[in-house]
């Protein structure tokens, strides 16, 4: 990141100036090394957003059921026994 900003914009500014455009440029990247999200690193975090959303992707089917419906019918059934 740094290095891309450091040749891309050299010409436009100084030295002074380029070098802390760099730094926070670098800056979000070397955060990156302090996030843990559920016990994962930034790295495996984006590895399992990666293989969840685009290497393994699952359909979901949704399946309405009736627990109330479901509950009287065991109970009937109970009864009728």
């Amino acid at each position: 990141m740094a290095i891309g900003l450091y040749f891309g914009l050299r010409g436009r500014f100084g030295v002074e100036t380029l070098s802390w455009m760099c730094i926070l440029g670098a800056a979000p990247c070397a955060a990156l090394g302090f996030i843990r999200y559920h016990g994962m690193t930034a790295e495996q975090l984006l590895w399992a957003y990666l293989k969840s959303e685009f290497f393994m992707p699952k359909r979901l089917v949704f399946h309405a059921t009736n627990m109330y419906y479901e509950a009287l019918n065991m109970q009937r059934r109970e009864q009728g026994e």
